[in-house]
């Protein structure tokens, strides 16, 4: 599909053209586009984990297992001015009966025209596999970016959480696209209450519980057990996770997850629960690990290679409990011993994965971990 419209400007007339993005120099664009677009603005950071990995493109990618993705570029006047990424994905629509679209990896110049050509052909693509609605921005496999932020401090983003200038919703909203879901982060001091570790306590002996760090040598067996936990509990914007969808996920974080910053709950032997925490690496690109990100060399791979730094803020990223043992304070027992493990690393802070606005029992946990809500971040809808 390639779709070009002329835009009459008062200088002169500009071609801009929609080509999905498959050669090699166009996938090469497609990474580079956000470095490009954001190389002035002192709260951008380039991802620490490198953004090829959440390309859904070939075969090796968990998406071509369970659905359809395209990539498309933006060019005018041979010059990349915007992205987006979209992706149909059939175990969604048998899990929620809905034909529902995903786009995601979005980025674009302040130009409506731009903005407006990109989202027609996200929607023309889902229109014609039978999609009557797109939603996004989403993270296209769990663990990665999702959501435009609608309120909350400019700062520079948590890790994997995602980062864009103001003029982002105003862009969508201009492309006819409204508020599908917000979604809250919560953050939290360095230490759990006595009144969490009290619960910890009594469920751990109550539910005959043990938690283990997962083996990053068994990641196969590991991913299956997490996929296992999160049957029938899965996010609103995504179907549920295979396990290959956790392999490629834990394998894209090694390195960057310090020992204890992975856990498995089990109960008699049984995994019942997960959580996994990252450090906000984030924080320590502002030497040379930043200026090598910024050339075009993946932070990730400097940062793993000494431990993080005292001080730092972490992320619970994932969380799971299994159907039957929610509601029961499994929760408190994985939160308590990822505090254990992350003092020893100097953890200075906390922010929490995102939770859905109206997810009002995990929100309650949330307050009773007391965590308190930070940003929101802003899923769009739109008619295909």
């Amino acid at each position: 599909m390639t779709i070009v419209s002329t835009i009459t400007r008062r200088t002169h007339p500009e071609k801009l053209v929609i080509e999905p993005a498959r050669g090699r120099d166009h996938l090469r664009a497609f990474t580079r586009l956000p470095r490009e677009l954001h190389r002035g603005d002192p709260h951008w950071l380039p991802p620490l984990v490198p953004e090829r990995r959440a390309i859904p493109g070939g075969v090796r990618h968990p998406v071509a297992a369970s659905g359809e993705a395209e990539l498309f570029l933006a060019i005018r006047d041979g010059r990349p001015v915007g992205r987006i990424a979209v992706v149909r994905h059939r175990r969604r629509t048998a899990f929620r009966g809905a034909h529902e679209g995903l786009f995601g990896m979005f980025d674009c110049i302040e130009d409506a025209d731009v903005a407006g050509a990109l989202i027609e052909a996200a929607a023309r693509w889902l229109g014609e596999r039978g999609c009557g609605t797109m939603i996004g921005p989403v993270g296209l496999l769990p663990g990665q970016e999702s959501g435009l932020l609608v309120d909350g401090p400019a700062a520079p983003p948590v890790v994997l959480m995602p980062y864009h200038p103001p003029y982002y919703p105003g862009l969508l909203e201009a492309c006819g696209m409204a508020k599908a879901k917000d979604l809250w982060t919560w953050s939290a001091g360095p230490e759990p209450t006595e009144s969490i570790r009290r619960i910890a306590r009594d469920t751990r002996r109550r539910e005959g519980l043990t938690v283990r760090t997962i083996d990053p040598d068994d990641l196969a067996a590991e991913s299956a057990r997490l996929a296992e936990i999160r049957r029938g509990g899965p996010g609103w914007a995504l179907s549920p996770t295979t396990d290959r969808e956790f392999a490629y996920l834990l394998s894209g974080l090694r390195g960057l997850l310090p020992p204890g910053a992975a856990l498995i709950c089990e109960s008699r032997g049984e995994p019942v629960a997960f959580a996994l925490a990252i450090p906000d690496r984030t924080q320590e690109l502002t030497g040379l690990a930043g200026r090598a990100a910024r050339l075009g060399v993946p932070p990730g791979l400097l940062l793993a290679a000494r431990s993080p730094a005292a001080g730092l803020r972490w992320r619970a990223a994932a969380f799971g409990v299994k159907e039957g043992f929610r509601g029961l304070g499994l929760e408190a027992v994985l939160v308590t011993e990822l505090w254990r493990s992350a003092r020893r690393h100097g953890c200075g802070s906390w922010e929490a994965t995102w939770t859905l606005e109206d997810n009002h029992a995990m929100n309650r946990v949330m307050e009773v971990l007391g965590a308190s809500r930070s940003r929101t971040y802003r899923l769009y809808r739109k008619a295909c």
